[in-house]
């Protein structure tokens, strides 16, 4: 893992397009909030809500109270080469360009993903061969396809994580983060990415955008937890070359693939565009 990998999640910048990064923060709770979504399509492992809180098993007074947060925000990225709705290992002037998931749980200084200080990031590099299809969740409507990544999955973390709190919320979090089943997919472009994105990009623009959603759960310190989010994507062009796949330079928003309506994910490596939103938990 490279510096120079890391700046490539943020997407501000990638092969020549500047996307601006130019994303809202929400004041939504880690426990609800999200915007509405039908319940009766939601998958097994996501909540509709965002989150999925145990049921309450009573308090106990010995129970040691959770100090407050200070990397109370939740942002990530996902990229991923695709090719015949396959995930596939992708070639950038030869070199491996890695499929990857990174989160961040972020304070409220934090400015964007080449901010070391303000952050504690977990990066997680894949290859095509540590992700297999998700098909509990081939029902879910807006997405094309899905896949969860395996458990042996190489994990990194970079920033400030020595500085979280381990009597916050934050500590739990992070431990989700390291340690949960990772489901991440991509779909058209849905009507809260459509808000998110409306007067920034022209409608030929707004054709080559679409959603990345990702997925964890697991238990940590006794506790389920498991919720899920998304954000705008868009795809660079990919070709077959000797058996394996190369990234296309593009210069220009009208050399990305046009993915935003299409009834089925198109060939392309999708690369999520900037912060759409961040999810405050605490």
């Amino acid at each position: 893992m490279t510096l120079d990998g890391f700046v490539r999640a943020s997407v501000c910048t990638l092969v020549g397009v500047s996307l601006g990064c130019h994303g809202s923060s929400l004041s939504e709770t880690y426990t609800d909030e999200l915007p509405e979504e039908d319940e009766s399509a939601a998958p097994d492992g996501f909540d509709p809500n965002g989150t999925d809180e145990p049921e309450d098993e009573g308090s106990s007074d010995d129970e040691p109270e959770s100090e407050p947060s200070r990397f109370r925000r939740f942002i990530y990225a996902v990229d991923a080469g695709i090719v015949d709705g396959a995930v596939v290992d992708v070639l950038s002037d030869g070199a491996a360009y890695p499929n990857s998931v990174v989160f961040g749980l972020v304070d409220d200084q934090w400015d964007n993903f080449e901010d070391f200080g303000h952050a504690c990031y977990v990066w997680l590099d894949f290859t095509a061969e540590q992700c297999t299809p998700y098909e509990s969740l081939s029902d879910v409507d807006e997405a094309w396809a899905l896949w969860v990544l395996d458990g042996d999955v190489p994990v990194s973390t970079y920033g400030a994580c020595d500085e979280l709190n381990p009597l916050a919320r934050e500590s739990t979090i992070f431990d989700l983060l390291v340690s949960g089943k990772i489901v991440f997919g991509y779909g058209g472009i849905t009507s809260d990415i459509s808000d998110a994105i409306s007067g920034s990009y022209t409608s030929e623009q707004a054709e080559k955008i679409a959603t990345a959603w990702i997925g964890v759960s697991a238990f940590s310190n006794d506790e389920y937890i498991e919720f899920y989010d998304f954000n705008s994507v868009a795809a660079w062009p990919i070709e077959a070359e000797d058996d394996s796949f190369h990234l296309v330079p593009a210069s220009s928003f009208e050399d990305l693939v046009d993915i935003a309506h299409e009834p089925s994910i198109q060939n392309g490596f999708y690369s999520t565009m900037h912060v759409h939103k961040q999810l405050v938990f605490d």
